[in-house]
Order: C-alpha cells, then sequence, then structure tokens
C-alpha cells in the first residue's frame, strides 16, 4: 500500500510510534528530505511519500477505512492517540485517524 502525505519524515515518525511500523529503508535527497520510505507494519509493507515523488496522484480526502489486528485494542488505541492521531467515532470499535487523514481501526486477535 503507497500513502501520500505532505511529510515523510513525520509520517514514518507517526507510524513508527502509533502502530509500532518499522522501517526498511528510506530514500533521501541530497537535502536529507525523504523522498520515499518503505515500513514494515507486521507482515504489511507500507510506502510513505509525497505527492512530488509518488507513483500515484495525491488521493481526494480519505474514504478507506484500514483494519489493524491487534492483541489489545485499548493499548493500541491509547499509543496511537499518544503519537498524535486524532479520535474517530466508529461503530466498529476503536478507531483513530492519521496525519493523512486516513481512518485506522483497531479489532482484536481472536
Amino acid at each position: 500500500m503507497q500513502i501520500v502525505v505532505d511529510d515523510t519524515a513525520s509520517a514514518v515518525e507517526f507510524y513508527t510510534a502509533a502502530f509500532g511500523a518499522t522501517e526498511r529503508y528510506r530514500e533521501c535527497l541530497l537535502d536529507g528530505r525523504i523522498m520515499r520510505a518503505e515500513l514494515m507494519l507486521g507482515p504489511y509493507r507500507l510506502t510513505v511519500g509525497e505527492p512530488d515523488f509518488a507513483e500515484v496522484p495525491p488521493p481526494a480526502p480519505a474514504s478507506a477505512v484500514l483494519v489493524l489486528m491487534c492483541d489489545d485494542t485499548e493499548q493500541a488505541l491509547v499509543r496511537a492517540l499518544a503519537a498524535g492521531a486524532r479520535p474517530e467515532p466508529s461503530a466498529a470499535g476503536a478507531s483513530v485517524r492519521d496525519l493523512a487523514g486516513l481512518i485506522w481501526t483497531f479489532v482484536a486477535r481472536d
């Protein structure tokens, strides 16, 4: 999945702090700005980049809901909120809106 963001460095920091993502690699410009970064979120690959460097055009305001399976949904919610996510009303459970405007819902593993 590729997410287009306004500030790649802030997005990497956010996804690492909020969801426990790990950075696999980053491509940087000579001025040090991150052009693109690849993160792992569990077994899933997440590519983050700014519109100038994205392989796809910037999307309209987010309309997708991403579901994260986790062992403790309350702990996941607290961690995401502490990292700067905003709470999002949801009938499906604990949900937040990230810095890119995407909605993430935490669902307990069975």
